[in-house]
């Protein structure tokens, strides 16, 4: 099987033995986001927060682009938004487990997930 690596950026696969990093493709999968502004929902906090109010927006996933029709013996690597957004597909993986550096930033991941 062949994993192609739709996201932006290097995904490193770590574990006892050591580790394998796919590069990204150079196209990112992703999906777009129509935001609704929504003045009827109040949630605490919002209004007045150290004397700024802020707005509250409704987000509700869009199109998917540049995610590549399902090919035989081909699997691909996206972010988990783009995975949930297409639940039906089988061959689509996204970072898990991740593993952090001493300052919190993902610098790698355990193992793939799916939906």
């Amino acid at each position: 099987m062949k994993l192609v690596n739709l996201t932006p950026h290097a995904v490193i696969i770590v574990n006892e033995v050591g580790s394998l990093e796919i590069e990204p493709s150079g196209t990112q999968a992703r999906v777009s986001m129509m935001r609704i502004l929504h003045h009827t929902i109040e949630v605490d906090g919002v209004d007045g927060v150290d004397g700024v109010d802020i707005k509250v927006y409704i987000s509700t996933p869009g199109k998917i682009i540049d995610l590549p029709e399902e090919q035989e013996e081909i699997s691909y690597i996206v972010s988990r938004v783009v995975a949930e957004a297409e639940k039906e597909r089988k061959d689509l993986y996204f970072p898990d487990d991740t593993v952090r550096d001493d300052k919190g930033r993902i610098i790698g991941c355990r193992s793939l997930g799916c939906l």
